[in-house]
């Protein structure tokens, strides 16, 4: 089979289309023929060298998938072959090769078993990006009409969030930083715009509701989570599901001298729901909503196998606005 393989960590050039050995199903295990798979942050940074020793090289990325189940081992599969599935974390392109191939072998409890007609492009762009999306909204529990301060709004779970929090009917106020891609977030339903920078906590107090936002979701991680916690009203939460900061870590952190008092900070950690029986109902309830046409897909360009390496390059280069897809098995 084709595999994109991430031969050492150097960026979108450690990358390389080889034909590699296809897995054979193993007990516990399925091999799933992969039919769409999209790019996240996580490979990227796997690519750049922050997984130090929990990735080892050459490895498969891909954290995420959607397929049909091909083969299996033994007569009692979990999910049997034919089986529309979708899989993402639980160190699937980390310890195990992942979704950058024609196959993949992926523990079998993590298969998403799914009953959709969407397009393979469309329904490979939600695992990993939706799930963390409709998990953060979840964790934060907003009521229609309150009001949502979104960070990081422009990337792939930054606009499914926007998506899912307008369908619940929740305000939202969406930040970026790039005035370029600020008119997209307007279109796709921001009540606000702000863009970060120097000035922004001033800018975003003045276009949030007297007393602060209801509930936040900070992309951008690092220092710039106690900013956020400094623009929430008394009592509310923000959760923080991302760094597209690069950053992991708050400096000299004192929680009690840097956290306002009465806000609340959780994390939304998309790991937690590698196991099907977490992520499957999430996933299914977005796929629903996909198809009723509530909420869109937000797929920025749809790759072939060859051109994943171009993908990288565009997601590195920060162009992208939504999610990047790759068909395994399209003809360039």
């Amino acid at each position: 089979m084709r595999a994109v393989v991430a031969e050492r960590p150097d960026g979108p050039n450690g990358l390389a289309l080889r034909e590699v050995p296809r897995p054979e199903p193993r007990p516990g295990w399925a091999l799933v023929k992969v039919e769409a798979f999209g790019l996240n942050r996580s490979e990227y940074k796997t690519l750049k060298g922050y997984a130090g020793t929990a990735v080892s090289f050459p490895r498969i990325l891909g954290i995420e998938m959607v397929g049909v189940v091909a083969d299996v081992y033994g007569d009692e599969p979990a999910v049997p072959p034919g089986t529309t599935v979708a899989a993402l974390m639980g160190d699937m392109g980390r310890a195990f090769d992942g979704g950058y191939a024609e196959y993949v072998l992926v523990p079998e409890h993590q298969l998403i078993a799914l009953d959709t007609t969407l397009p393979w492009d469309v329904l490979g762009a939600l695992p990993e990006t939706f799930v963390t999306a409709a998990g953060s909204l979840e964790h934060l529990g907003l009521r229609a009409g309150e009001t949502l301060l979104l960070r990081g709004a422009t990337s792939s779970v930054g606009l499914a969030c926007l998506g899912l929090a307008r369908a619940a009917g929740v305000r939202v106020i969406a930040t970026t930083r790039s005035e370029r891609k600020a008119q997209q977030l307007t279109e796709r339903g921001a009540a606000g715009i702000v863009l970060e920078g120097d000035g922004f906590t001033e800018r975003t107090r003045a276009a949030l509701p007297d007393g602060g936002a209801d509930a936040a979701v900070d992309l951008i991680g690092g220092s710039a989570v106690l900013e956020t916690l400094r623009l929430l009203r008394p009592g509310a939460t923000a959760c923080n599901s991302g760094s597209l900061s690069d950053t992991w870590v708050i400096p000299d952190f004192e929680p009690i001298a840097m956290i306002p008092s009465g806000r609340k900070l959780t994390v939304f950690h998309s790991n937690d729901v590698h196991d099907a029986r977490v992520s499957g109902p999430l996933l299914r309830a977005v796929v629903d909503q996909v198809e009723r046409g509530e909420v869109a897909p937000n797929i920025d360009t749809v790759y072939t196998l060859e051109q994943t390496i171009d993908a990288h390059r565009r997601m590195a280069a920060n162009e992208a606005t939504g999610k990047l897809v790759v068909l395994p098995h399209a003809s360039a």
